[in-house]
């Protein structure tokens, strides 16, 4: 069983918690167009598109690029063949059906919610509707479960950098969707909450599993 009294003393469980109440917390505001969510999306669009120059746009584009559909399932590739050659083969489905689901699950949402992209200069091409931000969704959850798979491979004093490594990836690649002007700031942090919700479950599960680890 997953959910047993164990649970409720996992910080896991409390993150994930609070991440799912948020995310519906961020959804209302912004289905609703609030005003704390309307000054949000100036004050930040403004700060990551208006102040910087040329070479720190092409920087975001090239970011950008990292978080598209190609870049993330040639590293969920790696890593699946990382688990097989592991024998892992149970946590390699798990990856698999995990990442699918976060990805059916933001293009179900972006349906429902329907939000227009923002009407201004887009610097890379992008389709569909807005909320919650696939390119961050999808990133931070995949790189959260890099990190849970790879964490015990990695040599503990190379730990606290990694860890680093795969919270920036996402963070970069999902406010760069800001500044290429394909997404509100609103739209990024919907998707990180999400995906933090995803992660969760994943550890949650992973660690309530001995069949997995």
């Amino acid at each position: 069983m997953i959910f047993n009294p164990k649970l409720f003393k996992n910080r896991w469980f409390y993150l994930g918690t609070a991440s799912l109440i948020s995310f519906i917390i961020w959804l209302a505001l912004v289905t609703n167009h609030t005003t704390i969510i309307t000054q949000t999306d100036c004050l930040f669009t403004h700060l990551l598109q208006n102040n910087f120059t040329m070479h720190y746009q092409k920087l975001a584009i090239s970011i950008t690029l990292l978080g598209n559909p190609l870049p993330m399932i040639f590293l969920s590739a790696i890593t699946f063949g990382f688990l097989v050659y592991r024998k892992k083969y149970q946590l390699g489905l798990l990856m698999a059906g995990s990442g699918l689901i976060i990805l059916f699950s933001n293009l179900i949402l972006k349906s429902w919610i329907a939000r227009p992209r923002p009407d201004t200069l887009h610097l890379v091409n992008a389709s569909g509707f807005s909320f919650p931000s696939g390119h961050a969704m999808n990133s931070l959850f995949l790189f959260g479960v890099f990190y849970l798979i790879y964490k015990p491979y990695i040599p503990q004093k190379f730990q606290s950098l990694f860890k680093f490594f795969c919270i920036c990836i996402p963070l970069l690649i999902g406010f760069s969707r800001v500044t290429v002007g394909v997404h509100y700031p609103s739209d990024v942090i919907g998707g990180f909450l999400l995906a933090i919700v995803g992660i969760t479950l994943f550890y949650i599960f992973i660690t309530n599993k001995k069949t997995l680890s």
